[in-house]
């Protein structure tokens, strides 16, 4: 009766075509694709040619950017809200570890929660603004005016 072949020499012995396909596998694993990747978006809001400032007003926010993702299947996925400067007017969305934001289109709501306005007009269920996002950090212009999203 012949012993049985070490766990080693098994896996040496399994060619190169195996050899191949185990590391496609464990690439695979390892998530290296575009789908796991991690994108920060920056940017502006433009109205009348220039970038909208909305001076806070008690605890909230002047103007918030939100990115809701949208599904092949028309659902929507989850909205991931900007950090606003008020002072200048500039954003900047991250995802978080359990949630990150991934490469896709992304309807761009722009709301302002102090002001009263413009709510309905660029909502997160009804703005008429849509951005694929790449993978990789990128910066956008939303103008409200010409209701088109621009990477910069």
């Amino acid at each position: 009766m012949e012993a049985e072949a070490p766990m080693t020499l098994r896996i040496l012995s399994i060619g190169l075509r195996g050899r191949v396909g185990l590391c496609l596998v464990a690439a695979a694993l390892a998530g290296c694709s575009a789908a796991g990747s991690k994108a920060t978006v920056t940017g502006r809001v433009i109205r009348g040619g220039k970038t909208l400032v909305v001076p806070l007003e008690g605890m909230g926010a002047g103007t918030e950017v939100t990115l809701v993702a949208l599904q092949a299947d028309g659902r929507t996925g989850p909205g991931f809200q900007s950090d606003t400067d008020p002072q200048t007017g500039e954003f900047r969305i991250r995802g978080l570890p359990a949630k990150p934001l991934t490469p896709g289109r992304y309807r761009v709501a722009v709301t302002f929660p102090n002001a009263g306005v413009g709510n309905a007009e660029f909502g997160p269920q009804s703005s008429p603004l849509v951005v694929e996002i790449p993978a990789r950090d990128v910066e956008i212009e939303v103008d409200l005016d010409a209701r088109q999203v621009r990477i910069r």
